[in-house]
């Protein structure tokens, strides 16, 4: 069975991606939580190392990021740190593919009074996936690179900075008007399992999924 790595595969987006794919691959999720299978945090160089020594994964899904008021942690863990696990999978895999987890935040990074830590947020999102874009055009070797960037998704992670709660009848009756319907992970999820069907010779540089209601916000 081939193997799938993801990091940040305990919760959120991460964890149904993890479970969409348990079928078809041999899922090793990668986070601090108790419930990896290989328990560490990506902030630990040597933890990075360790992963990078012992895995050559089929697929790594290259999902973990933070949303933090500390800005300077903030861009090394979804900028730096995501990227240097992007570069160094792609240059250890023979074949396979790369998923990075973007976020549609990078596209919009203008309105009125930003926040800094959405910018932030945005501006590490989007050197991940300058990088990913990078990689996807070269087409050096039998890796495929492709990324996803998700609008607002229903996560612990933006609960953290949002009051809002999406209402399940919202996505039952949805009206373009009224309803606001955040993304679930599992859509996320059911968008990977789509674009690793894809035939050998067809890739996806990078995949928007943005909400669309009127009362649509930046993430």
């Amino acid at each position: 069975m081939k193997t799938a790595l993801v990091t940040g595969g305990t919760k959120g987006i991460g964890k149904a991606i993890a479970e969409e794919l348990s079928s078809d691959y041999n899922v090793v999720t990668v986070g601090r939580s108790a419930d990896a299978v290989k328990q560490g945090d990506l902030l630990d160089k040597e933890f990075r190392n360790h992963l990078l020594e012992i895995y050559t994964p089929d697929l790594f899904i290259n999902n973990a990021a933070l949303l933090t008021s500390d800005v300077d942690l903030m861009m090394q863990m979804n900028g730096v740190i995501a990227t240097e696990l992007l570069m160094k999978f792609y240059e250890k895999m023979p074949n396979g593919m790369i998923i990075n987890m973007g976020s549609v935040s990078a596209h919009k990074p203008n309105l009125v009074k930003e926040p800094i830590i959405r910018t932030a947020y945005a501006a590490s999102k989007k050197y991940l996936i300058n990088t990913s874009l990078a990689l996807s055009a070269g087409k050096n070797k039998d890796v495929k690179v492709m990324c996803i960037s998700p609008g607002a998704t229903h996560t612990s992670m933006i609960s953290n900075i949002s009051d809002y709660t999406p209402v399940e009848t919202h996505y039952e009756n949805y009206d373009w008007n009224n309803s606001i319907c955040w993304l679930r992970p599992t859509d996320v999820a059911s968008t990977v399992r789509w674009m690793i069907s894809l035939p050998k010779w067809i890739t996806i540089p990078e995949l928007i999924l943005d909400n669309h209601y009127s009362q649509a916000v930046n993430w």
